[in-house]
């Protein structure tokens, strides 16, 4: 279905590009896209053709498919090649040292999901957090004075949190599967200066909810129900797991995971009588930010071209 996300071997990173660097930005041509291993799946490279037409832009978007080793090399021709990139897993993290300047907010998350190339310089930003919290207020939630509880406590956890706390939330409870893991989490944020973090208690447990939280924002941050879908003995697993967290209070729930569209997550939502959204508006919204940062077009302009193309799935 999406043609254009064939994965692009680090070798043959841009067939003429590589003699003659990106076409000069008077002609108008952006070349840009999306590093990580494995990205066959992605499905930015459709979000952001769409961009591309709406904004009356000539422009590529392509998926690299780059282990850990192969990341420097890609950085170099990157400075050369490239207008911009998003980053995906696993290199969020370790393209930080690669990078000539990270703004303040990816900073604070201790993650990178997309840089923007000028005059060969590289600069970092994170559009994880800003694009979570757009998918919120699309969704017409206010995360201001919530008690919340996110679950997982990876890349995607720091993000939602980081946008959490930026958004207002009065008190952020961590919920991880993985013992400590919640815990370090939170010790790494506050140890980063994050925002407000002594004014509105953040605080990690590993299982169960401490007694006594009752969020009004649930958000599952973790891959719990990735690629598990319904009628499957695995989902059915899952979502009585999810069943058993503190739905009395919630308003609405977040699923950062959008394969399947309906997930076991949203199911035991559902079953406890509560809304809920999939990531894929979350997805959208952080890309047409990206989108942004490359182009100078406002998010706005593009963002609903970028959701349209995310059938469910």
């Amino acid at each position: 279905m999406l043609e254009n996300c064939r994965p692009t071997p680090i070798g043959v990173l841009s067939d003429p590009l590589n003699e003659r660097g990106p076409v000069p930005d008077e002609v108008g041509f952006v070349e840009v896209g999306l590093v990580g291993h494995p990205v066959s799946h992605s499905r930015s490279p459709a979000m952001h053709s769409a961009a591309f037409t709406t904004a009356g832009i000539v422009g590529r978007y392509r998926a690299f498919d780059v282990e850990l080793d192969g990341l420097p090399a890609f950085i170099e021709r990157a400075r050369r090649e490239l207008h911009g990139f998003n980053v995906t897993v696993p290199h969020k993290v370790a393209v930080f040292g690669a990078l000539d300047e990270v703004d303040a907010l990816a900073g604070t998350i201790g993650a990178v999901n997309t840089v923007r190339v000028s005059k060969g310089r590289l600069h970092g930003t994170n559009t994880d957090a800003p694009g979570f919290i757009a998918s919120l207020v699309r969704a017409g939630v206010d995360a201001a004075g919530s008690d919340v509880l996110v679950l997982g406590a990876g890349g995607a956890a720091r993000a939602a949190i980081v946008g959490l706390l930026n958004a207002g939330a009065r008190r952020i409870g961590v919920l991880a599967r993985r013992s400590g893991a919640a815990d370090a989490l939170v010790r790494d944020l506050t140890s980063r200066d994050t925002p407000a973090v002594g004014e509105r208690r953040l605080v990690g447990w590993s299982t169960p909810v401490e007694p006594g939280f009752s969020p009004d924002l649930i958000v599952n941050a973790s891959s719990a129900g990735m690629g598990v879908y319904a009628g499957t003995a695995d989902y059915d697993r899952v979502a009585k797991d999810f069943s058993a967290l503190p739905w009395d209070r919630v308003r609405f729930a977040s699923d950062l995971v959008y394969v399947p569209d309906a997930t076991a997550f949203l199911a035991a939502a559902s079953a406890a009588g509560v809304r809920g959204e999939n990531g894929l508006t979350m997805l959208a919204a952080q890309g047409a930010l990206a989108f942004e940062a490359w182009t100078a077009v406002p998010a706005e302009r593009v963002v609903d071209a970028m959701r349209a193309t995310l059938a469910p799935g």
